[in-house]
């Protein structure tokens, strides 16, 4: 990625004209002094009401139904300082530029939108209808109105069935929601089933290996790096027991929806989805990172590290982390950005960046799988026969192991005294403790 790359991207920023707004535990006391019980817990039978297929920011109730919502507490309740719709109209014309990229005519939209009402309608028509439950409690981790979060709850089962393979992540329904504000239901749906099949594929899963994999590829670009600045940075990071598995759900799952400003999310969109795809995740964490070089080499624990690495809003402010990622101040490219731009180039080519994955998970996952793997199967195996012969019901009951007389015993004889065995001598374990 060019410097004029990244200078386009600054002045894009600071053409929105949006200013975060105050404090987030301030926003958080609004938020709690409101006591809206609906809006805490998802309790309503089945709306059987046909959702809104239309951006949610062009219903007039948007604003005073969501400027509390937890997607908003988020963001430190930014739209509680945005009370005019039409300050969402940059956005609005930004996010079309973001479906762009799916390359669908007008017919195959069209034709998504029929696909998608059918599933709709079938779903209200049925008897006993409902959502999986993991949808209703991410839908109220987004939005207040019950009308809302049944929207989000019918794109879910949507994506679910033609796209997820039966899986889900939770980061999807947040990408999901900020997306809806601002483009229709057929366009989001489109562009998360091109996110997941191309840009980001197989991430969206209740374990998220592939973020966790791109994790190690990029903790492996630190550490071969021929900048000791890079390496000791990575050395930090694993002293201080930070792990990709920490932090690398939240980025590219929910593509930092959780972690960063309004106006930084729209600035990474227009990278992820109009240009460089995953490529823009890598860029955007190497700017975090490399960008708090100094504050991350002076903490000395995982709490500390950890803070900064997620972004943490009650530490950092919003015009902190906007300053950091995007909006330079004085739209001066700082150094760290420039070396962030360098470590992409690195994994620049798609067959490089597929041998660095393959590597990662051959070296940091498949022996994880394979650790796991024997572990069920030591769980599952059936019990050895108790080997007492007093035994009143020896057939596989021995799953404990006396470590003095060396024999699998039921729990009765494990732990009571007969012949040369006693429990109050001897050392007991459960054959699941057993090295």
């Amino acid at each position: 990625m060019s410097d004029p790359i990244i200078d386009a991207l600054t002045q894009q920023v600071a053409s929105l004209q949006i200013t975060p707004s105050g404090d987030f535990a301030e926003s958080a006391a609004q938020a709690a002094a409101v006591g809206n019980e609906e809006a805490q817990v998802y309790n309503l039978p089945f709306d059987r009401t046909f959702p809104d297929f239309n951006p949610m920011v062009d219903d007039v109730t948007f604003l005073d139904d969501e400027h509390n919502s937890p997607i908003s507490l988020l963001n430190n309740n930014y739209w509680q300082a945005q009370k005019a719709l039409d300050n969402y109209e940059s956005i609005k014309k930004r996010a079309e530029s973001w479906f762009e990229p799916c390359g669908l005519s007008n017919d195959e939209l069209i034709e998504l939108e029929a696909k998608y009402k059918a599933s709709v309608e079938k779903l209200i028509a049925e008897q006993n209808p409902k959502f999986d439950r993991i949808f209703i409690r991410d839908a109220e981790r987004c939005f207040n109105a019950p009308k809302r979060r049944t929207a989000i709850c019918h794109i879910l089962t949507y994506l679910q069935a033609v796209s997820l393979k039966g899986d889900y992540h939770q980061g999807l329904a947040m990408l999901c929601s900020f997306l809806s504000c601002f483009l229709s239901a057929p366009k989001v749906i489109a562009m998360a089933i091109r996110a997941n099949e191309k840009l980001l594929p197989e991430v969206w899963k209740s374990r998220s290996e592939a973020s966790v994999i791109d994790g190690h590829v990029l903790y492996g670009l630190l550490k071969n790096s021929s900048n000791p600045k890079f390496v000791a940075l990575y050395n930090h990071l694993k002293s201080v027991m930070i792990i990709p598995e920490m932090f690398m759900p939240k980025y590219w799952c929910g593509l930092t929806v959780h972690l960063l400003p309004f106006q930084s999310i729209v600035t990474l969109f227009d990278n992820f989805w109009v240009k460089h795809g995953v490529l823009a995740l890598y860029e955007c964490i190497f700017l975090i990172l490399l960008g708090q070089y100094d504050a991350l080499m002076k903490a000395d624990n995982t709490s500390n590290v950890f803070d900064l690495v997620q972004l943490d809003h009650h530490i950092l402010t919003p015009k902190y982390v906007n300053e950091l990622t995007y909006c330079y101040p004085e739209g001066v490219v700082p150094e760290y950005a420039k070396e962030a731009a360098e470590l992409i180039k690195l994994i620049e080519d798609p067959e490089v960046l597929m041998t660095s994955r393959e590597e990662a998970f051959r070296v940091h996952i498949e022996p994880l799988i394979a650790r796991t793997e024997q572990d069920f199967a030591a769980l599952t195996a059936a019990a050895p026969d108790c080997a007492r012969a007093e035994c009143g019901k020896p057939q596989a009951t021995g799953e404990y192991f006396c470590l003095d007389c060396k024999i699998h015993l039921c729990e009765d004889c494990a732990y009571s005294a007969w012949d040369g065995h006693n429990d109050d001598d001897h050392e007991i374990r459960a054959n699941f403790d057993l090295d």
